[in-house]
């Protein structure tokens, strides 16, 4: 178990280069705006689910 511990701790430090000098395999602009796209649909799709429920009550209240 110490063994798994300790290896696991020498081969994540990587002799200091990944605090130094990240690289990154992503364009992190690209990732921010698929997550502002993903929002931006998660929103549309509120605000239909909204819609329909309000149109779905005001049917309910006329037909009483």
């Amino acid at each position: 178990m110490f063994n798994i511990i300790n290896n696991f701790n020498d081969n994540s430090s990587n002799n200091g280069a990944w605090s130094s000098n990240p690289t990154f395999n992503f364009n992190p602009i690209d990732k921010l705006l698929e997550a502002h796209e993903e929002n931006k649909n998660l929103y549309e799709r509120l605000l239909e689910a909204e819609k329909s429920k309000i149109e779905y009550l005001e049917r309910l209240l006329k037909d009483r």
